[in-house]
């Protein structure tokens, strides 16, 4: 059985985790046309490049979060 503490930390880490994922097609959905772009030799949208670098540093951020959220859960009780 896992400690309150524990599970409250599972339950961040899981909305960590989901917000990272969207986090992670968002950023892919900004990144493609400037793939795109670059692939046919044309000059990628600025606003483009901006977002798909932002969504980048959220996504490494939230992963970094996650990592701290679950190592707090293991000191705290873990699964048992």
């Amino acid at each position: 059985m896992m400690t309150p503490l524990a599970q409250a930390m599972l339950y961040v880490f899981i909305a960590i985790w989901i917000a990272a994922v969207v986090t992670w097609f968002v950023g892919a959905a900004h990144f493609l046309p400037v793939w795109w772009a670059l692939a046919h030799q044309r000059k990628p949208e600025r606003r483009h490049i901006r977002w798909s670098l932002i969504s980048a540093g959220i996504f490494v951020a939230l992963v970094g979060a996650g990592f701290g959220v679950g190592s707090i859960a293991e000191m705290a009780g873990g699964w048992g």
